[in-house]
């Protein structure tokens, strides 16, 4: 993808009326360095859909970030509370622990422990999210969550084909 046209494209949009910062444009260049490395086989309406959840989550930053809130907020993702079982939080501090982080919010012991599973089986990188949750929000980790954690449904159940046609509006 030639870079420089996509950033001017974005510049003064709808998306960043105000320009991009360096910051804005050092998280689409990871992104999209780590997408051409491992997923550009993908079609590209599922880079789109990658990079709108990014956006979304990171609240235009394009950078991982972790989810805020006074530490008793985080009380609703603790073992024994609905949100606390369905994340697989298992030990009292799991909630602000195992709070969302990333460019996709990968929040709970259980999405932790899955991100950790599948990146070491289709990567080999040898990492462990649940004994070092901190690294969900490592830009290259995180990036490869996000692109196959979206194309498998990691997050929603349901893989990108189930929200995307292989048809693109232009013909491309």
């Amino acid at each position: 993808m030639n870079r420089a046209p996509f950033c001017a494209a974005l510049r003064g949009s709808v998306l960043y009326p105000h320009g991009l910062t360096k910051q804005q444009v050092a998280g689409f260049e990871n992104l999209l360095n780590i997408w051409e490395q491992s997923y550009a086989a993908d079609p590209i309406n599922h880079l789109a859909y990658d990079l709108a959840t990014a956006f979304h989550e990171t609240a235009g930053t394009m950078q991982p970030v972790v989810e805020r809130g006074a530490r008793s907020y985080f009380d609703k993702y603790e073992p024994g509370t609905r949100l606390g079982k369905m994340l697989g939080n298992t030990v009292r501090g799991d909630g602000y622990r195992f709070r969302g982080e990333g460019h996709v919010q990968n929040t709970g012991r259980r999405n932790a422990k899955f991100a950790s599973d599948r990146l070491n089986e289709v990567f080999g990188l040898g990492i462990d999210l649940v004994a070092n949750p901190e690294k969900r929000g490592d830009p290259f980790i995180s990036a490869h969550a996000l692109f196959l954690g979206n194309r498998e449904g990691w997050w929603t159940g349901k893989d990108l084909h189930n929200f995307i046609d292989k048809k693109l509006p232009f013909g491309n």
